[in-house]
């Protein structure tokens, strides 16, 4: 599927202020996932946050 985009895996793609995190927190023990959570929440005014993750708690703010 990637072969087939126009730059292959140079392909950009988005745009400027979405960030897309697929189980970020997934490795993460429990205090560093809430510090990320913070981050995320505080950086996510200007940003379009798309948090994809198996577990809740990371998605509770």
């Amino acid at each position: 599927m990637i072969a087939r985009l126009p730059e292959g895996y140079d392909t950009i793609i988005g745009e400027p202020g979405l960030l897309l995190a697929d189980e970020a927190t997934s490795a993460l023990d429990p205090e560093t996932e809430k510090d990320l959570a913070a981050c995320l929440i505080r950086g996510g005014a200007r940003t379009t946050t798309l948090l994809v993750a198996h577990r809740l708690t990371p998605l509770q703010a």
